[in-house]
């Protein structure tokens, strides 16, 4: 007795006029065989309504249209796909015209009965992506080219650049005051490791400020006020451990960085400004996580810059900080 199975199609969106719905009939397959040709064709069909329809018989006659489309009319759908046993040859019907099945075939392969389903699934799909809705779910259909044509996976989707803004609130290790720090940030993913490695070049500005005072032994007391600018170039190694397949992505990193520090003194001492303004190669450290949001990612940042960067006026310390942030990702 033949078998249909109906898979994960909402009956409201096999009545929606603009949603088509795809008969797929294959011999009488058994166990695991059924599950994997069905995971596939779902997993590759994502939103189109499939009718899974298994029968007895092998050979039916593929030329007859009229048989074809009574099969479309009582499934109710606009496309059919015909196949022997082991997915190697197949035939391909668009109910919109009278015009004969189109052929196709899976090469053999010593992989195993589901790489099969994946090529067979994946070549269906560029069959039926001129009939699918234009939508959010729609899949960006392969080429037709065997099993080496291959479902887009959510890796393929991650940007191949990226750029990001963002602004948070910066710790310096010196005796300088919190601050608030923005940054821009341009990274290029890598192929290595399955695209987990990325190569950022990093930029951020903040206004640190220091007030204090003092009292000299013939001048009396005094108060001063430290202002300083601080630009940081970096260009960080990006490693993403558990890949790109997440809404939420680790993000880890490290790099050299460069610091450029200027420093203006007012003081009640004199009159006039003292300025103090210098350079130093350091390094930087970075913990993150990128969610997924909108057209990018929400991007979460901890900053750790180390340099060996003294300023007279700011004390014998480094000028370091820590830097925590809240930005966007925008990808290319």
């Amino acid at each position: 007795m033949p078998l249909m199975v109906f898979v994960a199609s909402p009956k409201d969106s096999l009545a929606d006029k603009q949603t088509h719905a795809l008969l797929l009939i294959v011999p009488d397959l058994q166990g695991d065989h059924r599950e994997d040709l069905v995971q596939s064709v779902e997993a590759h069909l994502a939103g189109l309504p499939i009718v899974i329809h298994t029968t007895t018989s092998t050979s039916p006659d593929v030329n007859n249209v009229s048989a074809v489309k009574e099969s479309a009319t009582f499934f109710d759908v606009d496309s059919v796909v015909w196949t022997n046993s082991d997915l190697s040859d197949a035939r391909f019907w668009n109910m919109a015209g009278d015009s004969p099945p189109q052929t196709f075939s899976v090469e053999d392969s010593n992989e195993g009965w589901l790489s099969r389903c994946e090529a067979f699934a994946s070549i269906v799909l560029s069959m039926t992506s001129p009939l699918l809705p234009a939508s959010p779910q729609q899949r960006e259909s392969t080429s037709a080219q065997g099993p080496e044509s291959k479902p887009v996976e959510p890796a393929d989707a991650y940007p191949f650049a990226t750029l990001q803004f963002r602004i948070g609130v910066n710790f310096p290790t010196s005796r300088l005051n919190p601050s608030v720090i923005a940054g821009l940030a341009a990274e290029i993913v890598l192929p290595p490791l399955d695209h987990r490695l990325s190569i950022a070049l990093d930029a951020s500005f903040t206004r640190p400020r220091l007030v204090g005072k003092g009292n000299d032994p013939d001048l009396g007391a005094y108060s001063y006020v430290n202002n300083v600018h601080e630009l940081k170039f970096a260009a960080n190694l990006i490693f993403r451990p558990l890949g790109l397949k997440y809404v939420c992505i680790p993000i880890l990193g490290v790099g050299p960085a460069v610091q450029f520090l200027k420093t203006t003194q007012t003081s009640t001492l004199s009159e006039g400004r003292n300025f103090e303004q210098s350079w130093e190669i350091g390094l930087e450290a970075l913990l993150g996580l990128d969610v997924a949001l909108g057209p990018g990612f929400l991007v979460l940042e901890a900053r750790y810059l180390y340099t060996n960067l003294d300023h007279r006026l700011t004390g014998d310390t480094n000028g370091g900080n820590v830097a925590t942030s809240l930005g966007y990702r925008f990808g290319f």
